[in-house]
C-alpha cells in the first residue's frame, strides 16, 4: 500500500471517528434545522397559526451583526424566541399587546452560524390567526444596539421575577423593568418604552398600588398615540378603566372602556373587544343595573363563540350565572353554570372547573339542598388541592363547614373550619383568618 493510500485511509478513519464522537442528537438537530424555512432580509413570511402550534425558521447570521426582526400579530397572541447555533435559547419576547401588534426582537451576534427563530401561540386553545415574520434590520452592531439588547435582557429578567408571583419578586421585577426603561429612553426606543411602562403599571396594579399603576399607564398612553399604535392604545385605555373600577370610580371606568371600543373594532381585535364588553358589563353589575350587565355579557359571549374562544366563553357564562344568582333566578344561574362547567372541562381548565363546581354548590346551598351542595363542594376540593389553589381550597373547606353547621353537625363543621384556619394564615389572608375564628367561635357558642 502506498504512502498516499495510507494517508487517505487515515483521513477516512478520522472522519468516521469524528462522526462517531459527535452526539447523535446534535446531528439530528442540525439536519432538522437545515430543513426549516429560511427567513431572510427583505423577504417577510406570513403564515396561519393556531393554538398549541409552533413554527420555526432558519436565520443565517454573522458575528458582529445586529439583528432586528418583528413578528406582527394578526389575531393571535404569539411568543417569539431566538436560539443559537448550539440550540440554546438566547432571548424570548412576549409584549403585553394581546393578539394584535408587533413582537420586536433584537440580538447582537457573537458567533456566525445558523440560528433558529421560533414563533409559538401563547394559548393552547387559541383560535386560528395570522402573523408576519420580517427581518427589519441586519447590519453591523453599534453600542446603541447593545444598549437596546441590554434593555430587552433586563425586561426578560423582570418577567422571570414577575412570574414567581410573590410580593418580593414583584418588587424586584419592577427594578428590572426600570433598568430597561432607562435604556429604552436612552436609545429612543419609544415602542419598547411604552411596553415597559405598561408592564410596570400592571405590576403595581397587582400589588394594589392603584395610583402608581395609573401614573405609569398615563405615561404610556401618549406614547402609543404618537406611535399610532391603536391596539396598544386600546389595551392601555382598558387598563386605566380597570384601575378606576377598582377605585370605585365607575363612571370614569366606563369612559375609558368606551374610548377603547372603537379602536378595538378598527383593528379587528374581536377577542379584546369581547373582554372590554365584559368589563363594561362588570361595571353595570357593580352599579346594580343587572339588565345592562346581562346585555353586555351576552354581547361578549357571542363574540367569544364566534372566535372559538372557549375559555373566554366559559368566563362569560359564569358571569351571567352570577348575575342571575344575585337576582334570585336560581334555575337560570344553574343552567349557565353548567354550560360554563362543560366548557371548562373541554379545555382542561381544572382551576376554572373547581371554581364553577364550588359556585354550583353555593347555589344549591341557597336553595336549601344541602346534600347537593356537599356533593359539589366535595368534587371541587380535590381539584383545588391538585392545582395548588390554596385560597380556593380554604373557601371550599369553609363552605363545607358552613353546610354542616346548618345541618347541626357541629363536630364536622369544626373539623372543616379547623382545616381552613391554617391555610388562611399560611397565605396571609388576615381577613379570612378573622372570619374563620368568628365561625369557630359561633359553633362553640351554639
Amino acid at each position: 500500500m502506498t504512502h498516499k493510500s495510507l494517508t487517505c485511509l487515515l483521513m477516512t478513519l478520522l472522519s468516521i471517528l469524528s462522526l462517531l464522537t459527535t452526539s447523535p442528537h446534535r446531528v439530528v438537530a442540525a439536519r432538522l434545522q437545515q430543513e426549516l424555512p429560511l427567513l431572510e432580509l427583505g423577504k417577510p413570511i406570513e403564515k396561519e397559526l393556531a393554538g398549541g402550534q409552533v413554527h420555526s425558521y432558519r436565520v443565517f447570521l454573522t458575528a458582529g451583526q445586529y439583528l432586528y426582526l418583528v413578528v406582527e400579530q394578526r389575531g393571535i397572541d404569539v411568543v417569539v424566541a431566538l436560539f443559537g447555533p448550539d440550540g440554546k435559547k438566547l432571548t424570548e419576547v412576549d409584549s403585553p399587546n394581546g393578539a394584535q401588534g408587533p413582537e420586536p426582537l433584537s440580538w447582537a451576534v457573537d458567533v456566525s452560524g445558523s440560528y433558529r427563530l421560533e414563533v409559538r401561540s401563547l394559548e393552547k386553545d387559541a383560535a386560528v390567526g395570522r402573523y408576519e415574520a420580517k427581518i427589519e434590520e441586519l447590519r453591523a452592531a453599534t453600542d446603541k444596539d447593545r444598549d437596546r439588547i441590554a434593555a430587552q435582557r433586563a425586561f426578560a429578567e423582570g418577567e422571570e421575577l414577575r412570574n414567581q408571583g410573590t410580593g418580593e419578586s414583584l418588587r424586584k421585577a419592577i427594578k428590572k423593568y426600570e433598568e430597561a426603561l432607562l435604556l429604552e429612553r436612552a436609545v429612543g426606543d419609544r415602542a419598547g418604552e411604552a411596553t415597559t411602562l405598561n408592564t410596570i403599571g400592571a405590576v403595581y396594579w397587582s400589588l394594589s398600588e392603584m395610583q402608581k399603576a395609573l401614573d405609569y399607564f398615563n405615561q404610556e398612553l401618549p406614547l402609543e398615540r404618537m406611535l399610532g399604535d391603536h391596539s396598544g392604545e386600546a389595551y392601555t385605555l382598558n387598563n386605566i378603566g380597570l384601575v378606576h373600577k377598582d377605585l370605585g370610580e365607575n363612571q370614569k371606568a366606563l369612559d375609558y372602556y368606551n374610548q377603547a371600543m372603537p379602536l378595538l373594532r378598527a383593528v379587528g381585535d374581536r377577542k379584546m373587544e369581547a373582554t372590554t364588553l365584559s368589563n363594561i358589563g362588570a361595571v353595570y353589575w357593580s352599579l346594580g343595573e343587572m339588565q345592562k350587565a346581562l346585555d353586555y355579557f351576552n354581547q361578549a359571549l357571542l363574540i367569544k363563540r364566534a372566535v372559538d374562544d372557549r375559555s373566554g366563553g366559559a368566563y362569560m357564562l359564569n358571569n351571567m350565572a352570577m348575575v342571575y344568582w344575585s337576582l334570585g333566578e336560581m334555575q337560570k344561574a344553574l343552567d349557565y353554570f353548567n354550560q360554563a362547567l362543560s366548557l371548562r372541562r373541554a379545555v382542561g381548565d381544572r382551576s376554572g372547573e373547581a371554581a364553577i363546581l364550588s359556585n354550583i354548590g353555593a347555589v344549591y346551598n341557597d336553595l336549601g339542598e344541602k346534600q347537593k351542595a356537599l356533593d359539589y363542594y366535595n368534587q371541587a376540593l380535590p381539584i383545588r388541592r391538585a392545582v395548588g389553589d390554596r385560597s380556593g381550597e380554604a373557601t371550599t373547606l369553609n363552605n363545607t363547614g358552613s353546610v354542616y353547621n346548618d345541618l347541626g353537625e357541629k363536630q364536622k363543621a369544626l373539623n372543616y373550619y379547623n382545616q381552613t384556619l391554617p391555610i388562611r394564615r399560611a397565605i396571609g389572608d388576615r381577613s379570612g383568618e378573622a372570619v374563620m375564628l368568628s365561625n369557630i367561635g359561633n359553633v362553640y357558642n351554639t
